[in-house]
């Protein structure tokens, strides 16, 4: 079970899509992840799914999830 977390003022939350194997924001930059992105480091809303595939298979294209691949985000 993932603990809670609690971005400082300013600062916001980024889970990556493998919870159990992501360098997000769970993981402090001291140990090589995320950390908390401070606001003045977000330039836009997310347009598009870059890719996405269901394991941990990193950059196996047969694995992608090929409905998803740059799909537009509304």
């Amino acid at each position: 079970m993932t603990p809670v977390f609690t971005a400082p003022a300013g600062h916001y939350f980024f889970l990556g899509d493998n919870r159990d194997n992501s360098a997000d924001s769970r993981m402090p930059l001291i140990a090589g992840g995320a950390g908390f992105i401070a606001g003045e480091n977000l330039v836009g809303p997310v347009a598009r799914v870059l890719v996405s595939e269901p394991a941990a298979t990193y950059w196996a294209v047969s694995n992608w999830r090929w409905s998803r691949v740059f799909k537009e985000i509304k």
